[in-house]
């Protein structure tokens, strides 16, 4: 499968980004990523609500430093009033599930979540058990936590495990998981 545009999906609110994996066939991770929005500070202001505010967002967007705006009589510069907008970073949720642990997936990985909010992870194997995840193109506990940690993932989730495991297991699986993650 060859990779066409940089996203899946875009609307005003929202944009999904993709990276296509090996896991001996191509397995897809989802990349969610909630648009930046911009706040007009309401209380910082003696201003009267009008026009004027979403004229102001729109040269804050584009950087648009010179632009009049006007304000009931008087005409100001924009990057005057740049102090009355707040502009939040919009969260990023991302899934990556089945994978190889190979450095082309890790490329892949690090270039679409990269600072991500929060990611949940294939954490199929036990790190004991790297064999068979090199065998199966699956991931291990330690392998998953290491490249969320070199993404600079704020919150990282070990999921999807092998079915051959026990509760005490899992927690093992995720103990190596938080290790690399939070050590690496």
């Amino acid at each position: 499968m060859i990779k066409t545009q940089s996203f899946l999906f875009e609307d005003e609110y929202v944009s999904v980004d993709f990276a296509i994996l090996d896991h001996k066939t191509d397995s897809i991770a989802y990349l969610f990523k909630e648009k930046d929005s911009i706040t007009f500070n309401e209380n910082a202001s003696d201003f009267r609500k009008g026009k004027w505010i979403s004229e102001l967002k729109s040269a804050f967007e584009n950087d648009d430093l010179e632009r009049e705006i006007h304000i009931d009589e008087t005409v100001y510069k924009a990057s005057d009033l740049f102090h009355l907008l707040t502009k939040s970073t919009g969260y990023q949720l991302g899934v990556i599930m089945d994978h190889a642990v190979c450095e082309d997936n890790y490329e892949k990985i690090k270039t679409v979540f990269k600072g991500a909010d929060m990611v949940y992870i294939e954490t199929f194997y036990k790190d004991e058990d790297q064999e068979f995840a090199k065998l199966n193109y699956h991931s291990f506990a330690s392998a998953s936590g290491k490249i969320m940690q070199e993404c600079g993932v704020k919150k990282a989730i070990p999921i999807h495990f092998s079915r051959r495991y026990t509760e005490s297991d899992k927690l093992e699986i995720e103990t190596a998981f938080y290790k690399a993650f939070r050590n690496n």
